[in-house]
């Protein structure tokens, strides 16, 4: 209905959603991993609860500054749309400038 995938794809997916929203009907609690999907699938009629990681602060005296060794980590699924290409094309043009990323 947004335009995010083609028509074939989204007839594809048709009978895998219908099971989907089948099962959640039988689930006592749905537990999303942010806010941004609770929302999502509030939109869908799917009540869900958020819990979220207990992730401190940084304290005052925390100051963001230039590593020579840059360290990136992707959590995702490992989907064209998570950008993950993108992300290696990245970080072989920043080994130019710091040899030692990972």
């Amino acid at each position: 209905r947004k335009g995010c995938v083609g028509a074939m794809h989204w007839l594809r997916d048709r009978p895998r959603y219908a099971l989907i929203r089948a099962a959640v009907k039988r689930f006592r609690r749905v537990v999303a991993c942010s806010g941004w999907v609770r929302d999502e699938l509030a939109q869908h009629g799917i009540d869900a609860e958020a819990l979220l990681l207990p992730v401190p602060a940084p304290d005052a005296h925390f100051r963001r500054r230039v590593t020579a060794d840059p360290v990136f980590l992707f959590v995702g699924r490992l989907d064209r749309e998570k950008g993950l290409d993108l992300l290696i094309r990245a970080i072989a043009r920043l080994r130019l400038v710091f040899p030692r990323v990972r």
